[in-house]
């Protein structure tokens, strides 16, 4: 994961007026704004690429981390969507969620198994109180607070969610044919191999049984020049896509497996909105795209699995537009009343964006079933 940059937004205060005023600010959503017009990150949001801030709070500062997320997680590991929807599912965070008021979370531990939610509140005179600080755990869905002593924080429903999703991840992991179909693009970065007169043959070897999240392959050369790498065995992990063979611990990569290995995870990646996606629905809302000006313009921030708060955001760092759109659907509400916002336009945008991410999930079934009968 890239780390592109570390930097602290003051909020500085000159005033008795302007301390009142700044109470209703959301600090940590207007720091994201401003971080996100930075030169670093608006070059880097070209990409698509996810981005995650870690929020540290001082008395008139927030420090504010932006990484690259990139590389893919294995695939029976939650998502970070799925580690938020956990955490809206929290009773303290659940509460909060019906008072109108968007919710931030600052996540910790990308490398590891568990990660570390800081929610606050972003809004109102109470914009930056702490809700709570939770831990996540990405294999089985467990969900705990404190330090010394971790205590669940899940009630019934909540748990019954949380293993929901964690069954959901298990699932997907990759299939025998698609690890089948690595390991035989793996065997073609082998010089004796690498050549089109040579036919191989992938067969499942009988250790698969015995391996967790693995499956192992037996590839032989079945052309009539004998080959020196023949009958080599490749071992595919299922659930992060990397290829070993006899026993060597250094992962095959090549620029076709990366292709591959890139369609595969595509994939199964849900058809949520992005920020921008999210961000072009709401200007279909004429009472919000009235408010576009050089200094004044639109935001989104996926704070949480079924809303994500947008709207239109000046360099003065005040938010004169606030709505929450649900990033599964592209509905939009108002952020105090609930109200719908939504206009056919809107509607329109959010169905042809839907039906272009199903259009692309269909064109990538195809180019893998392309690359794996060739």
């Amino acid at each position: 994961m890239k780390k592109i940059f570390f930097t602290t937004v003051f909020f500085t205060l000159l005033c008795p007026a302007c301390l009142k005023a700044q109470s209703n600010l959301s600090m940590d959503r207007e720091a994201l704004n401003n971080v996100d017009r930075t030169p670093d990150v608006v070059n880097e949001l070209k990409d698509e690429c996810p981005f995650f801030s870690t929020t540290n709070w001082y008395i008139n500062s927030v420090s504010l981390e932006a990484r690259r997320n990139c590389t893919p997680s294995p695939l029976n590991l939650l998502t970070d969507q799925e580690v938020v929807s956990i955490i809206d599912k929290v009773p303290n965070v659940a509460t909060a969620l019906k008072g109108g008021c968007p919710l931030f979370s600052s996540m910790k531990g990308w490398d590891s198994d568990t990660v570390s939610v800081q929610v606050r509140r972003s809004c109102g005179p109470y914009s930056g109180a702490l809700i709570g600080n939770y831990e996540v755990n990405k294999r089985n869905g467990s969900t705990t607070t404190g330090f010394d002593s971790l205590l669940p924080v899940l009630d019934s429903a909540g748990e019954a969610f949380a293993k929901q999703l964690v069954a959901q991840a298990q699932k997907r992991v990759l299939s025998l044919d698609e690890a089948r179909c690595l390991a035989r693009e793996a065997a073609k970065t082998l010089p004796e191999l690498n050549d089109n007169s040579v036919k191989i043959s992938v067969k499942l070897s009988d250790k698969t049984a015995s391996l967790e999240n693995t499956a192992a392959f037996i590839i032989t050369d079945t052309s009539a020049r004998p080959s020196a790498n023949s009958g080599r065995m490749f071992k595919v992990h299922l659930d992060d896509a990397k290829i070993y063979v006899d026993g060597n611990d250094i992962n095959i990569t090549s620029p076709d497996i990366d292709s591959l290995v890139s369609k595969l995870f595509e994939l199964r990646i849900p058809m949520w909105l992005t920020k921008k996606e999210i961000e072009k629905i709401i200007l279909a809302v004429p009472e919000i795209a009235d408010l576009v000006t050089n200094e004044c313009i639109p935001y989104a921030n996926n704070e949480s699995s079924s809303r994500s708060a947008a709207g239109i955001s000046c360099r003065s760092s005040i938010t004169i537009a606030d709505v929450y759109v649900n990033p599964q659907t592209g509905e939009i509400t108002d952020s105090e009343t609930a109200k719908p916002l939504d206009t056919p336009e809107s509607r329109q945008i959010a169905r042809q964006l839907f039906d272009q991410k199903s259009l692309r999930k269909n064109q990538l079934r195809k180019e893998i079933e392309a690359i794996c009968k060739s």
